[in-house]
């Protein structure tokens, strides 16, 4: 994103998690990249800030997606928008959770009814819901 955005672009990195948040800073920091940990359904962030949010193979792991959505839907500026992607299918990312069990036994992508209403819930208008062999891809704007 760093280099998509030539750098001039306010980047947050927000993650639930400290670790993941440090092997980010890691990765090479930028003084247009800042580090949040907080939880993705309480983020404490000013809202109609963002332009674009982006869930990189972590939604399914959301306990409570649509209060997530909700939260997003806050900070994203009207017409802003919302990507959630992941490098497999709903079904691999679905069954890989299913056969690791444990604690993401049951974190899921829904399908593409279940996502378009909890989008909508959340006040996202659901722009391309893809569901490819490898990749998934739902993207949503606000307003």
């Amino acid at each position: 994103l760093h280099e998509a955005t030539k750098g001039r672009s306010k980047i947050v990195s927000l993650d639930i998690s400290e670790e993941m948040l440090k092997q980010a800073r890691n990765n090479g920091h930028h003084s247009n990249i800042e580090y949040v940990q907080a939880d993705v359904a309480a983020m404490p962030l000013l809202g109609d800030t963002f332009d674009l949010v982006i869930c990189y193979s972590c939604f399914p792991h959301f306990p409570d997606k649509a209060k997530a959505l909700a939260e997003i839907a806050k900070v994203l500026r009207k017409g802003g928008r919302l990507a959630i992607c992941h490098t497999a299918s709903r079904r691999e990312i679905n069954e890989l959770h299913h056969s690791i069990g444990g604690v993401v036994k049951h974190d899921t992508i829904p399908d593409k009814a279940k996502m378009r209403e909890l989008l909508g819930i959340s006040g996202l208008k659901p722009i391309e819901i893809r569901d490819e062999q490898q990749r998934y891809l739902a993207i949503a704007c606000k307003g």
